[in-house]
This record gives C-alpha cells, structure tokens and sequence, in this order.
C-alpha cells in the first residue's frame, strides 16, 4: 500500500512536469536542496561566484490577522484564478459575493482561536529555526516569508528580497504536496511580482516531498 502511494506520487509530478517547469520549478527537489547545502562552498554558477548571499523564501496561504481582515483575505482567496478559473471581472463578482457571505461565520470560528489565523506566528517559528539550521552555511542566508493571500503578501516579499540583493533565491512552499492551487498559485504569484520588480537572481523551487523521509513523523 505505501509503495503504491508513491508509485502515484511520481506519477503526479511527472505528469504535472510540463506545468512546473513553465513556472520555473525545478522538478528535482533533491537537487534543490543539495545545492542548498553546498552553497558557495562549491559554487552555484556565475552569480554566486560574485554574490554569497542567499535568499530562502518559504510560501504559505496566509490567513487574517485582525477580525477586519477576515473579508478581504477571503476576498484575496476566491479572486485568485487558481481557485476559481473564471474571467477575471466574473471572478472578481463571485469572490465579493462569497467573501461577504461567509465573512461573519469565518469571523465567529476565528474568534474561537483569539480573533486572528495562527499561520503566519508558525511559519515564523518555522524560518527562525531553517534561519538557524543553515546558519553555518557558507556565505550570508536569510529566510523570508510569502503568503498567497494575506500578509506579508508576495509583492512585499519580492521587495525585501530585492533590497537583500541576492545571488540565489530558493523558493520553498510549505505544501508537501503539488497541487495548481497551493504551490502551484504560490510559485506562479512569485514569477510574475519578481518580474516586475526587476529580481533577476537565479531561482530554484523545492517541490514536492510528501513522502520525505521524517516528514510525517515530524508533524505527529
């Protein structure tokens, strides 16, 4: 049973291959994160060689940091085209329709956790501790958060790692497993906020790894 589940994970990858690359994912995440590892040490191509620092960007939905923030996260949700593939002003209509609608209920189910999504203090917690797992890397590393749909959204991230001005970038979604509305959307989001901000340094996604060694064990 387990060999059948990752015989239909491979299948999944390579058959959304085509996808990934056209959003530059570099499919072998086992190459992503040796190159990580090796960093300057060994030199990650031209760039590098002139440039040490690196940049690791770790993706998440995000979620509503106040009781206000509840409707216009949503209203960020529905209106992305990986979620609803629509035309843009019909999708536009649907996630104002839904984000109103459901905004009261989502506001009263948050409130039971202290009014705001927990998302964003744990995905902290997680790059504080990758910041410190990769501190003795060779050359300068900062890890930085993107969230889809709410703060700190991809268009602030792709700011902070412009002013960083790094020679490499490592995108790592935080979804184990590929899928067009997750990393998907995230990645996508990224490439065109880097293209228009004129971040030109060499990218490499991780994905996917939903049967990493340790993972599953690391979340029980």
């Amino acid at each position: 049973e387990r060999q059948r589940y990752r015989d239909s994970q491979v299948r999944l990858v390579a058959a959304d291959e085509g996808e990934l690359r056209r959003i530059g994912v570099d499919v072998d995440s086992r190459t992503c994160r040796a190159a990580l590892r090796r960093g300057s040490r060994r030199g990650l191509g031209r760039v590098a060689e002139s440039n040490s620092r690196r940049a690791v960007v770790l993706f998440n939905l995000g979620g509503p940091d106040s009781p206000d923030a509840v409707r216009p996260f949503l209203f960020n949700l529905f209106n992305d085209q990986a979620i609803i593939g629509a035309p843009a002003w019909i999708r536009w209509a649907i996630a104002a329709l839904i984000s109103g609608r459901r905004a009261k209920t989502a506001r009263q189910i948050y409130g039971r956790i202290g009014g705001k999504s927990p998302l964003l203090e744990l995905t902290r917690a997680q790059a504080e501790a990758l910041q410190k797992e990769l501190a003795d890397e060779a050359g300068e590393l900062r890890v930085f958060i993107a969230m889809r749909y709410w703060h700190p959204m991809t268009e602030e991230t792709v700011a902070a790692v412009r002013d960083f001005d790094p020679g490499e970038i490592f995108l790592l979604p935080l979804y184990p497993q590929y899928s067009t509305t997750t990393s998907a959307s995230s990645l996508e989001r990224w490439r065109i906020c880097a293209r228009k901000a004129g971040l030109t340094a060499p990218s490499h996604a991780v994905c996917c790894y939903p049967t990493l060694d340790g993972l599953i064990e690391s979340q029980a």
